[in-house]
């Protein structure tokens, strides 16, 4: 099929002064895509001289916009097409991103969501996520030290030392944990201790308190008392390769030596508040 026919225009290309026929509905202006290139280019040189003339400075004068996002001034030349400050404003226009969050603020997926997306998820094959592949690279990397995990002979600080060594230095733990924030069993813990004991307990797990190697959650403001909330599944025997009595009397006892008091929570407690609540009462008394 050809190209549809109709009125034809007869024109003066302004760069190169060439007559030319083109169709109405192509609404052209230049001969070629050269005479438009050396055309606009040429435009904007006399439009930039214009403005060094009449300023007469070097540099091309400037404008204060203000962005419509953050409400932030900021500089821009006056032949900057700009509206917004940064690209983090530029992707949500006219604030929409803080709009959207103060809408979304507080709200929680409706159930039928819930069960839309849990339908969805249902034969999910990923033999990543299954219990049994978990269950064998835990077992398969258990005793091994960081170490183990590098080359021989790399000049790197995880190589040249185990992971034991290195978490008793301070420094490297605070660099390892810099973005470390509590968990969801933490943060329930850590809601209930400052309702019971308000200004009397920390959370130190980000790498506040280093004690031999090992970063206790919780610590006591004033005396050497320490709090360390167990996970069920990552304390248990199947992952520690030991049994949770003997795992517990291990970390009591390694604190102790260094003459601090320990009270080991399991994550399953945290589901009666007041009987955990009134036994870490009578552990302070």
């Amino acid at each position: 099929m050809g190209r549809p026919k109709g009125p034809v225009d007869n024109l003066v290309c302004p760069q190169c002064g060439k007559e030319f026929s083109a169709p109405t509905y192509e609404r052209r202006k230049f001969c070629c895509h050269k005479c438009s290139v050396d055309f606009n280019r040429d435009a904007n040189v006399e439009f930039l001289c214009s403005i060094k003339h009449l300023s007469g400075r070097k540099k091309i004068p400037r404008k204060i916009l203000i962005c419509p996002t953050c409400g932030k001034k900021f500089q821009v030349r006056i032949t900057e097409n700009r509206k917004y400050c940064s690209n983090s404003c530029g992707r949500w226009t006219d604030g929409q991103y803080v709009i959207m969050s103060k809408k979304l603020r507080g709200k929680k997926h409706t159930e039928a969501f819930r069960q839309k997306r849990r339908e969805a998820m249902l034969g999910n094959k990923n033999p990543m996520r299954s219990l049994d592949t978990r269950k064998k690279v835990s077992m398969k990397l258990r005793g091994r030290s960081l170490r183990d995990t590098h080359c021989e002979g790399c000049p790197c600080s995880f190589c040249r030392a185990s992971r034991g060594e290195l978490m008793k230095d301070p420094a490297f733990v605070r660099r390892m944990r810099r973005k470390s924030f509590p968990n969801k069993p933490e943060t329930v813990l850590l809601g209930m201790l400052n309702n019971s004991f308000p200004g009397e307990w920390e959370f130190v797990g980000d790498g506040k308190l280093v004690i031999v190697g090992k970063n206790p959650d919780f610590a006591h403001k004033t005396d050497k008392r320490l709090i360390e909330l167990f996970g069920d599944y990552w304390h248990s025997e199947q992952v520690t390769g030991i049994p949770e009595d003997q795992h517990e009397q291990e970390r009591t006892q390694l604190f102790e030596n260094e003459g601090y008091q320990t009270l080991i929570i399991w994550e399953h407690e945290l589901k009666d508040e007041e009987r955990l609540m009134e036994g870490i009462r009578k552990w302070v008394q």
